[in-house]
This record gives structure tokens, sequence and C-alpha cells, in this order.
């Protein structure tokens, strides 16, 4: 089961001003920095155009392989540059992505694949009960337009099910664009280097990856201590 978190209540005056989803903030900054950097791990980097074309090809092969508005997407990649182009192109397409941890039990991943009634699963590897694939580069696609609004879910996230089976949560768009319209309560912007850290499993990667690529940031990944 899926619950999906509050969304907050906005009054009249308090429409958002660059967009209501994080896909469409993410676009704008592509579209006021093009050149900034967006995303560096070791030693590549990505800039905001880049990464915007990266995922609207992706976003144009998972509409190949059915993906559409409301499909539940699970994503089991390292963290790393394709993975963020992923996140976003499954976004683009109206989907929801549940970003997994390839380190977890096969037998606990394909559970939750299952579990969001997958038509496709994201991954490197693995013997999966749906179809899998696997980015690589980009092929210049571009794909068809999606209506999506700041109500419709963006993230599934799900906990530990330390007293049982996981509980899935769903986000909204407007669960994270209402920190980042206005980017009102931090120094983000560019020049601003974020660090990355937080598996992007949990909700906290909501801070610290996209505080930086909704508000022309540059984010940095730093690697787990093996």
């Amino acid at each position: 089961m899926l619950e999906t978190s509050s969304p907050r209540t906005q009054s009249p005056g308090d429409a958002y001003r660059r967009s209501d989803t994080v896909h469409g903030l993410f676009a704008w900054c592509a579209r006021q920095w093009p050149e900034t950097t967006a995303l560096v791990h070791g030693d590549r980097k990505i800039s905001f155009r880049e990464l915007d074309a990266l995922s609207d090809d992706y976003a144009a092969e998972l509409a190949e392989r059915g993906i559409g508005r409301g499909d539940h997407v699970p994503v089991v990649l390292r963290r790393d540059i394709e993975m963020v182009a992923v996140l976003l192109g499954v976004l683009k397409r109206g989907a929801v992505y549940a970003a997994l941890d390839p380190a977890w039990p096969h037998q606990r991943l394909a559970a939750l694949v299952n579990r969001l009634r997958a038509k496709v699963v994201v991954a490197r590897h693995g013997d999966w009960p749906v179809p899998m694939w696997t980015p690589g580069a980009g092929q210049g696609r571009r794909p068809a337009e999606v209506t999506v609004s700041g109500d419709d879910p963006a993230q599934v996230f799900f906990t530990s099910g330390s007293t049982g089976a996981p509980k899935g949560v769903v986000v909204p768009h407007r669960g994270t664009v209402r920190l980042y319209d206005d980017c009102g309560w931090g120094p983000f912007g560019p020049g601003t280097v974020q660090t990355q850290t937080m598996p992007t499993h949990w909700d906290g990667s909501i801070l610290d990856l996209w505080s930086a690529l909704l508000c022309g940031s540059t984010c940095v990944f730093v690697d787990e201590v093996l």
C-alpha cells in the first residue's frame, strides 16, 4: 500500500513563481544557466544544458517502453550522473520514481518492484519480474510533452520495514517544489556548491540533491566509504 503525504494548502496569492513541478524548476534553471555545472562525480561533470538533454533522451526511451503519467518506475542504480538523468526523465514522463538501493537483498528489491506494479525497472543488472532497461549514452531524442501538475505524485520512498512490510510514501511534486521555488531559506543559486551524500532511496535526498539542481547550484557527489 502506498500512502500520499499531505500537500501544502496554498492561498490565492501563494502561486509558484517558476513552476509547480520538480522537472519544471530544473528546466527553468537549464534555460537560465545552461553552461553552469549541474553535477560533478569524480572526474566527470555535466552542465545543466547537457543534463537536461540527457534526461530528455531518457524520457523518450521510457516513452517507447510504455511509461506515462502516473506509472511507477523503480530505479535501482548507484548514485551517478546517469541516475539523476533517469530521475528527471521519469518525471518528464509524468511518472513517479522509486529510487531503490542496489545493495538491498534482491528478494526485497523484486518484491518492491512487484508492489509498484512496474512496467520496467531501471537497473544495470539483475533478474527482475519485469523488463529491465540500463541507461547509457544519450541519442539526442526529445520526448513528447506530458501535462503534470503540482498535485501529481513525483517520488515514492519506502520505510525500512522494521515493523513488517516496507511502507511506501508518495510525495507530490509540490512537496519538493514548495522548498525551492523561491530558494528563500538557504544560500542556493549559481556559484553555490552542494555536496550530495544522502542515499536517493531516503527522503533526505530532497535536501542535498534537489536543493542544488532546482536552484542553479552545483551538486558534487561524495561516494560512500567502502
